[in-house]
């Protein structure tokens, strides 16, 4: 009796754990997420619709560079003699409050790349669009804050 009221009681344990907002999901317990809020202007408001781009590892985007943003990759271009096509991870969108949040993040380093849906700018890698790159390890089951403003 003792051993099936102990076992109850870990099942129960284990519900409640799997039903906390910040619980794992899917068995990932390595798997990690990215959030944060984009914000431009002095009055900070919202850069929704601004996109973001995760890459895996240090990824460099030279500021004299040309950014092209395409469905899977995206080709830094017009500064050296050859373009260089960079597969990113996954992509999303900041909503209308100008947050965002990937999940599912393998244990790692990685390079986020904003491009701003309101602010214009000045040189030849914006291409109209503010640019901003930011990186970030992910440990075991963390939540990063990369915000960031314009």
């Amino acid at each position: 009796m003792g051993l099936l009221v102990a076992s109850l009681l870990v099942v129960a344990q284990q519900q409640t754990y799997a039903q906390r907002p910040d619980a794992p999901r899917g068995g990932k317990q390595d798997a990690g997420t990215v959030r944060g809020t984009l914000v431009f202007g002095s009055g900070g408001q919202p850069d929704a619709g601004s996109d973001i781009w995760i890459f895996a590892g240090k990824t460099q985007f030279p500021p004299d560079c040309t950014i092209y943003p395409s469905t899977f990759e995206v080709t830094i271009g017009e500064c050296a003699t050859r373009n260089r096509s960079v597969a990113f991870l996954k992509h999303t969108r900041a909503d209308g409050h100008g947050t965002f949040e990937v999940r599912d993040l393998p244990v790692g380093e990685y390079t986020l790349v904003f491009r701003s849906a309101h602010v214009g700018g000045t040189d030849k890698r914006d291409l109209g669009n503010k640019f901003s790159v930011s990186r970030f390890s992910i440990k075991g089951g963390e939540t990063v804050d990369a915000s960031s403003k314009f």
